[in-house]
């Protein structure tokens, strides 16, 4: 497999992440945002709330996924500052290949670089492709 890298998000990426945030969640629509404008401002929403928290993993140059963490979280739960991580994905035609687990240690490694050692994971029990 080529070398993956894992960078912070830069714009020229924003069409090819929409692509491949609706690739991803091809099955699972009613879990995500389904129209380009709202997927764009869901993506500003995460880039405002830690623009150096959002991170793509490149596979030979081109985008295989992302993950979207908030060091700035405060969990409602814990009524404290933890890290979130708010979205990951891969797209489908390169998943099982560790692409997934690169970016959760990034997530990781960036979280615990900010001091945090605890962090969200938000999901659904019943979350399944139709």
């Amino acid at each position: 497999m080529k070398e993956v890298k894992i960078i912070p998000f830069n714009d020229c990426f924003t069409l090819e992440l929409i692509e491949a945030y609706i690739d991803a969640y091809r099955g699972l629509e009613r879990y995500a945002d389904v129209e380009d404008k709202k997927i764009e401002d869901y993506f500003l929403w995460l880039i405002t709330k830690d623009p150096e928290g959002v991170l793509v993993a490149l596979l030979g140059g081109k985008l295989a996924g992302m993950v979207g963490v908030n060091s700035n979280w405060v969990s409602h739960r814990e009524k404290k500052n933890l890290g979130e991580i708010h979205e990951i994905f891969v797209k489908s035609e390169l998943k099982r290949r560790g692409i997934g687990e690169m970016l959760m240690d990034a997530a990781m490694k960036y979280l615990k670089d900010k001091g945090l050692h605890t962090f969200e994971l938000w999901g659904e029990r019943q979350m399944r492709r139709e």
